[in-house]
C-alpha cells in the first residue's frame, strides 16, 4: 500500500521517507547556491570593514563607515558572483 507523506516544507512528496532524513539530492541543493557565496561573502566583507578596508566603490575615498552598508555590498557582490 503506498502510503503518503509530506517533508518539512509541507510539500507532497511520493515515498519521502518516514524517519526525517533528507535524501542526498537535498543535501547538495541545501549546501549549494547562493546561500554558500552569500556566507563566505559576509565573513569577508565584514572583516574588511572592521578593519576599515572596504570600499564602497573605486578609489580609496569611498571606504565604508555603516554596518548596514558593508552588508548591503556583500548581498551584492554575492549575487553577482564574485
Amino acid at each position: 500500500m503506498n502510503q503518503r507523506t509530506y517533508n518539512k516544507s509541507a510539500v507532497f512528496v511520493e515515498n519521502a521517507p518516514k524517519h526525517g532524513k533528507m535524501t542526498k539530492g537535498e543535501k547538495e541543493h541545501k549546501r549549494s547556491g547562493f546561500s554558500e557565496r552569500l556566507r563566505e561573502k559576509m565573513e569577508i566583507d565584514m572583516k574588511k570593514f572592521k578593519e576599515h578596508k572596504l570600499h564602497s566603490g573605486p578609489g580609496k575615498h569611498h571606504i565604508v563607515t555603516d554596518r548596514k552598508q558593508a552588508i548591503a555590498i556583500a548581498y551584492s557582490q554575492a549575487r553577482k558572483g564574485k
